[in-house]
């Protein structure tokens, strides 16, 4: 399509055009009713239509609902979907193998709506749930493929139609949908890690007060508690502030150690963190000396 005034002027006008007809269509789909006259169809002399839309409105409704079925909803979608096109001036790439696409959504959801229909409902209706188009697509390959094998190479051509009718990607939005869920699920795995690292921190933190309680008294046990909370809370915030890649568990315990002035308790250390310990007592004495 060319940029001149005069073309964006018409694709504009056309997208207008589409944009009412799929209105026109959806307010017939959805008025539709099997007791009023209509073209070709039934006696017009007998009354006026119900139908929203009118006769015209009627008259669609009973053509496409006799055609398509429930599939013929998908018309006015269709048309929105051009319209959107021509209105935006956006140029419809390989524009034959889209509207084949189209109709080939159009009768593989008519065949896969007569099958489920005549699985679950056998009573009569005012038109065939897959329409005429639907209902010779789903005869014709259940006669060759039982309905088990019909109702799978349906869903096929109606992914395929997708494909070929939309820039829909299966495989694109598969790698989105995973890269999602990685996202969630490191979310969360980085949650619970947090939560079972300050749970490890507490219980250790708990077993130390309670050595030094032990060691120096009841009557001493809030004034250690309340130093730990004063040390924890003080690591806390310095944990925050520490790069990424540092050890920021290695000192908590020995810290509200110093700060709750009692004698360390050895016995519940790991090897290497009594060696870091051991290590920066006597650089702090080396240094007050």
């Amino acid at each position: 399509m060319s940029d001149t005034a005069f073309s964006r002027r018409m694709s504009e006008f056309v997208g207008v055009v589409l944009f009412a007809l799929a209105l026109i269509w959806v307010i017939s789909l959805g008025s539709y009713s099997s007791a009023d006259p209509v073209w070709f169809f039934k006696n017009v002399a007998s009354g006026l239509p119900t139908n929203f839309a009118g006769r015209v409105g009627a008259f669609t409704a009973e053509a496409s609902y006799q055609l398509l079925g429930y599939s013929a909803w998908a018309i006015p979608f269709l048309l929105g979907f051009a319209g959107w096109h021509a209105f935006w001036c956006h140029r419809l790439e390989a524009a034959y193998t889209k509207a084949s696409g189209a109709v080939l959504m159009v009768v593989s959801l008519g065949g896969l709506l007569a099958l489920a229909f005549r699985a679950l409902d056998g009573g009569p209706r005012a038109f065939p749930a897959g329409g005429v188009f639907g209902d010779w697509a789903a005869s014709g390959l259940a006669e060759y493929l039982n309905r088990t094998g019909a109702t799978i190479l349906l869903i096929v051509l109606l992914v395929l139609s997708v494909i070929l009718s939309t820039q829909f990607s299966f495989g694109r939005a598969a790698a989105a949908l995973g890269r999602l869920a990685h996202a969630q699920g490191s979310g969360l795995t980085g949650r619970w890690r947090e939560w079972r690292d300050q749970r490890r921190r507490d219980q250790e933190r708990k077993q130390i007060i309670d050595k030094h309680v032990k060691k120096a008294g009841r009557d001493r046990a809030p004034e250690i508690a309340t130093k730990a909370a004063g040390a924890a809370a003080s690591l806390k915030a310095a944990r925050a502030k520490m790069p990424v890649g540092v050890d920021a568990d290695e000192d908590d315990a020995s810290d509200g150690e110093e700060d709750a002035r009692v004698s360390p308790v050895r016995d519940i250390r790991p090897p290497a963190r009594r060696a870091s310990m051991m290590r920066r007592r006597l650089s702090r004495r080396g240094d007050s000396s």
